[in-house]
């Protein structure tokens, strides 16, 4: 019996469109988990909506940021300027906006005497922080008559 052929690799090292493959990759993941971030937190926003949730415990981790210890929420807060990194706190949430998915806190009270930083960084490198509004891309250069014009001769058969 004989051994196959050898297989040739489709791409030459450092090709140019292998490396266009790998970008468009990149991108298309990149766009995926924007789209998952964001409507988790649509969903997490619109949980803490639904309960009534007026405050929630969570974990400083980075200046000016928190992390909710019971959802999967990180949200800008007011009053963490000079507590360590790891203090535990009760925040009171402000106004949600479904829109832009925002929401903001503010201290109530810190829950630790004294904050124990975790052992790794893997918080702050693991995953993109998505903590605060959405930047939403709006045309209003269009005319409601440009957009009827616009409709009818998409809707009749050009010869």
């Amino acid at each position: 019996m004989a051994a196959p052929p050898p297989l040739a690799a489709p791409f030459k090292p450092k090709d140019a469109e292998l490396f266009s493959v790998i970008s468009a990759f990149d991108a298309a993941y990149a766009a995926y988990n924007a789209n998952q971030a964001g409507m988790e937190r649509y969903w997490t926003l619109k949980y803490i909506e639904q309960q009534g949730l007026q405050e929630l415990e969570a974990t400083v981790f980075k200046e000016g940021l928190a992390r909710a210890d019971t959802l999967p929420l990180v949200l800008p807060v007011l009053g963490t300027g000079d507590l360590p990194r790891g203090s535990r706190v009760r925040l009171k949430l402000g106004e949600i906006d479904l829109i832009t998915l925002d929401v903001a806190g503010s201290v109530l009270e810190r829950l630790d005497a004294e904050a124990v930083a975790p052992a790794s960084e893997e918080d702050d490198s693991e995953e993109e922080t998505v903590a605060g509004p959405i930047a939403i891309a709006v045309d209003v250069s269009d005319t409601p008559e440009e957009e009827s014009a616009a409709a009818a001769g998409a809707a009749s058969p050009s010869p």
